[in-house]
This record gives C-alpha cells, structure tokens and sequence, in this order.
C-alpha cells in the first residue's frame, strides 16, 4: 500500500476519533447544565434528600449529581442520616425528599423527575 493511501487512512481515523471525543464531551456539558440547574431548583424550592451511607438507593440518588454531590453535602440539600442523626429524627424511609422541613416524597427520583415532582 502506497503512503499516501496509509496517510489518509490515518487522517481518517483521527478525524473520527475527534468528531466522537467532541460529542462526548458536548454531552457531558448538557449533564453538568442539567445538573447544576437541578441544585439550583433544589436551593430556590428548599428541597432536601435523606439517605442512609448503607443505602443502595441513596447512593444512586446521589451519584445522580455525579461531580456536583460534594456540593450538596456542603449546602446540605443531601444529609446522610447515618452522619448527622440529629437532622433525621422525623425520617423513617429513605431515600427521602423534603420540601420546608415536610416529607414530600420518598424514593428514588432521576434528575428529570425532580422539578416535575416537585412544582
């Protein structure tokens, strides 16, 4: 095979291998977005989750919010009841989600659950 022939049939590839990488990382940016606008609805609407560290579904609830998880631990808009029990005397079930200090729900909700669920 001729170089020329091995030259575009390397471009190729990494002209392919661009075009994918672009469109995951356009994908990961529409996430964060989603994410970010769902802590801000979370603030704005006084929403509050409860879980358990032991918690299976907890911990999808939280990994729900992927990077973004470390900053609802520190707003505490998620608070393991297992770390901070004196938050958690009114919780039974878990995951729960609490709207100005009332249970609202409790389960599981995926990030475009949320603002449905909660108008």
């Amino acid at each position: 095979m001729k170089t020329s022939n091995w030259i575009i049939i390397l471009v190729s590839v990494l002209l392919i291998f661009s075009i994918g990488i672009i469109k995951l990382k356009q994908e990961t940016f529409k996430e964060d977005i989603i994410i970010k606008e769902t802590i801000i609805f979370m603030e704005e609407n006084n929403l509050t989750i409860y879980g358990l560290t032991t918690c299976p579904w907890c911990k999808k609830q939280f990994e729900e919010f992927r990077n973004y998880s470390d900053e609802l631990l520190n707003k505490e808009l998620f608070i393991y009841c297992d770390v901070k029990p004196e938050k958690c005397s009114d919780i039974v079930s878990v995951p729960a989600w609490k709207k100005n200090d009332e249970i609202v729900h409790v389960g599981y909700l995926q990030l475009n659950q949320i603002e449905e669920k909660f108008p």
